[in-house]
C-alpha cells in the first residue's frame, strides 16, 4: 500500500541522521562571519557606524540600537566567529551570529547583498542544528569531564532547507545565464 503524501512530508521532516558534515560548515562560518563583518569592524575602529554614513532603513519600525551598543554588539561577534568555529558554546555562538547578522543586514537596503542574504540563510540552518557534538571543543570538554559522548546525529530538516537554498541558488543563476543576452 502506498504511503499518503503527508506520511513521506511527515518522515522527511522526522529522518534523523548524522550532521558531521554540517561540522564543517560550522567550522567556516566562523571566519567567513569575519570576512563579512570586516568594513563594518573597520568603521567602528574609526567610531562610524551604518547610520553615520548614507543608509536606507527597510522601514521606521525596524529598531536601531544606540550607537555604544550597537558597537558593543558587533565587536561582540569576534569572539562568537571563534567560538563558531571551534565549537565551543556553539549553540549560543551558532544563536548570536544568526541573530546579528541578520540584525545588522536589515539596518539598512545598503546592505543587502544576495551573499550577505545567503549568510544569513546558512547562519539560520547552523544555529537550528544541534552542532558541537563532533570536531568540536564542546565535545572534547565533554569527554575530559567523562560525561557520555553525544552522536553527532540530529533532526536533516534544517539540512533540506539549506541545501534547498544552495539549489535555488544555482538555479536561479543559470537561468539568469540563460536568460541574459549578455552572458
Amino acid at each position: 500500500m502506498a504511503t499518503p503524501p503527508v506520511g513521506r512530508i511527515d518522515s522527511i521532516i522526522d529522518s534523523t541522521g548524522s550532521l558531521r558534515a554540517i561540522e564543517l560548515l560550522r567550522i567556516a562560518a566562523g571566519p567567513i562571519t569575519l570576512l563579512h563583518l570586516m568594513p563594518f569592524f573597520r568603521d567602528a575602529a574609526n567610531g562610524l557606524v551604518y547610520s553615520d554614513r548614507f543608509s536606507q532603513p527597510y522601514g521606521d519600525w525596524y529598531p536601531h540600537l544606540p550607537k555604544m551598543i550597537y558597537l558593543l554588539a558587533l565587536w561582540a561577534m569576534i569572539p562568537a566567529a571563534i567560538a563558531l568555529s571551534v565549537g565551543l558554546a556553539t549553540r549560543v555562538a551558532s544563536v548570536y551570529a544568526a541573530g546579528f547578522v541578520t540584525y545588522n543586514l536589515f539596518l539598512s537596503r545598503t546592505h543587502f547583498f544576495h551573499n550577505r542574504a545567503f549568510l544569513v540563510v546558512m547562519l539560520t540552518g547552523i544555529a537550528l542544528l544541534p552542532l558541537g557534538r563532533a570536531l568540536a571543543l564542546d565535545a572534547r570538554l565533554r569527554a575530559r569531564r567523562g560525561q557520555p559522548r553525544l552522536t553527532p546525529e540530529g533532526l536533516l530538516w534544517p539540512v533540506l532547507l539549506m541545501r534547498f537554498e544552495v539549489i535555488v541558488v544555482f538555479v536561479a543563476s543559470g537561468v539568469s545565464r540563460l536568460i541574459d543576452s549578455d552572458w
